[in-house]
């Protein structure tokens, strides 16, 4: 009571409405940057599983049964990395 804004109660409603709105979008997006670095770093590390194992001798459909990836998968990361052909 008493108080008094510079602008109408309506005008206030809806800044306020944006302010909440813009603080949920940030707490999304820094949600789907923290799952999309989680992702890549599950995909760098079974990278360097495959990696690892093939220069070790591990077999390529072992490999993909370790990591859970197809064989496809796991013969096209070690073609990007000079280990096939």
């Amino acid at each position: 009571i008493g108080k008094t804004y510079p602008m109408g109660i309506e005008q206030l409603i809806l800044e306020l409405e944006r302010k909440e709105g813009v603080k949920e979008g940030i707490e999304k997006g820094i949600e789907k940057g923290i799952e999309k670095g989680i992702e890549r770093g599950s995909i760098e590390t079974k990278t360097q599983v495959i990696l690892n194992g093939f220069n070790n001798g591990l077999d390529v459909s072992l490999l993909a049964n370790i990591t859970g990836l197809t064989v496809s998968v796991v013969e096209d990361i070690l073609r990007q990395h000079g280990k096939r052909e």
